[in-house]
């Protein structure tokens, strides 16, 4: 790497700075050391050697930041440190860093630390590692909260993890079983917010740094890390639907990422995904676009419904000949006629009788809910220029709405069709029923005059 950084003079300059007492030095400093990216962070373990304590703690703030796994033995080490401050600082950036390492040496700190507001510190990181997938970070704080001889302002903070636990072991009815043994406990403060989460509970809390690596995590290739992610951000419920958006914007093109976000977010209410209604007449990316209109489907959400038609108007000039627009436009049509609004009836007809445009089964959906007789003679005509699968569907189609607008291969709006077109239909709708009745009559009057 050539000439050492702690070496460097501007790189000296900034460490100087970053110890200093001026706070927009400070903050100056930690900017262009963050900008320099991981490859200082071995030259930054080498200043916590400094007799500085407050440079110590800074630094200490700055690895958290980094978030290199490479720095976490030199952080857990200051758990160590005589200064309080550097103490804290340590506790809290293990959290961001390697979680098999930070875990116990966090652990250690609860079991050997005598001030409180460290243990809380200690807590928190615990909480927030928990809060990015690794619940194995539960079990130092489920046995501290267990414990009624640790200081009822620990076990207080340790109360926040429960929310976040997943399912089985120590999954919601056996923290339900612990809220309820703390409540019993008598009306101390643990007691008392014990019974506040039996009574009101919440979706958890979680700090925005957690957030975000979430929304990194659902990124990832490795499916057990990209599924933890979409399990802890269902349980965020309406909290992680503006981040979400932010995070599908931020991958643009990304139909992949995309999926994933309507998978951790498919369980929202109808309320909490209409925050996310005016982003429809926004969001100019395919893959946002159909990730927006998935959980409209997925929501109900009467509000994201009302722009559907307007999402549908934005996609038809693109949808002819992109394949991504065309799959978005399409499920707009299904998601909007399954309402049963006929409010983009017009753009739906054009699309059928369009030879040009690509038929989808999404489409041809649309109209099976909400065509009427106006739409049969673009129907027939897709009819006639397909095959397999997507031919079928328009059969059904056909026949359904034939069968709603009780319309028979004799009636008026199929004989007006061009002959082609008439073919089709006669070959959907099948041969004409002819009356038999008359005949059973005369021959039951016949075998009656006989019989007298």
């Amino acid at each position: 790497m050539g000439r050492s950084w702690e070496r460097r003079p501007a790189f000296r300059r900034l460490i100087e700075r970053l110890g200093a007492d001026d706070p927009a030095g400070v903050d100056a400093a930690r900017h262009a050391l963050v900008d320099l990216g991981t490859e200082v962070v071995p030259h930054l373990v080498a200043t916590l050697d400094s007799d500085d304590e407050t440079l110590r703690a800074r630094v200490v703030q700055l690895l958290g930041l980094l978030g290199d796994p490479g720095a976490t033995s030199a952080v857990a080490a200051l758990l160590h440190d005589d200064t309080p401050v550097v103490r804290r600082a340590a506790a809290g950036a293990l959290a961001r860093l390697d979680a098999r390492r930070a875990i116990p040496a966090l652990n250690g700190l609860l079991r050997r630390e005598a001030s409180t507001a460290m243990r809380r510190v200690a807590v928190r990181s615990l909480i927030l590692l928990v809060q990015t997938g690794h619940e194995r970070a539960a079990g130092p704080l489920l046995a501290l909260i267990g414990d009624p001889d640790q200081p009822d302002t620990v076990r207080e903070a340790a109360l926040d993890v429960l929310p976040w636990l997943g399912e089985g072991e120590r999954g919601p009815g056996s923290a339900r079983a612990l809220l309820e043994r703390l409540a019993r406990e008598g009306g101390g403060r643990v007691a008392r917010k014990a019974q506040r989460m039996l009574e009101a509970p919440t979706t958890p809390r979680i700090e925005p740094w957690a957030l975000d690596r979430l929304f990194t995590d659902l990124g990832s290739r490795r499916f057990a890390v990209w599924q933890r992610a979409v399990a802890l951000l269902t349980r965020l419920g309406g909290r992680a639907a503006e981040p979400a958006l932010q995070a599908m914007q931020a991958r643009p093109g990304d139909r992949e990422y995309a999926r994933r976000v309507v998978l951790a977010l498919r369980n929202l209410s109808a309320r909490q995904v209409a925050r996310l209604a005016p982003a429809l007449d926004e969001v100019d990316d395919p893959a946002v676009l159909g990730a927006l209109v998935e959980l409209a489907a997925a929501s109900g959400s009467r509000a994201m419904f009302a722009r559907l038609p307007g999402v549908i108007g934005r996609c038809a000039a693109r949808a002819r000949c992109d394949a991504t627009w065309n799959a978005v436009h399409a499920r707009a049509h299904l998601v909007l006629a399954e309402t049963g609004s006929r409010l983009a009836a017009d753009d739906l007809r054009r699309c059928l009788a369009d030879e040009g445009h690509p038929l989808s089964a999404d489409l041809v959906g649309a109209a099976a809910f909400v065509g009427t007789r106006e739409e049969l003679p673009a129907l027939l005509r897709a009819y006639r220029r397909t095959r397999g699968v997507l031919r079928l569907a328009i059969h059904d189609a056909v026949r359904g709405i034939a069968h709603r607008e009780r319309i028979r291969r004799t009636d008026a709006t199929i004989s007006r069709l061009p002959e082609p077109e008439r073919d089709a239909a006669k070959q959907i709708l099948g041969p004409s029923r002819r009356p038999d009745r008359a005949p059973r009559r005369r021959a039951g009057l016949t075998g009656s005059l006989l019989r007298t």
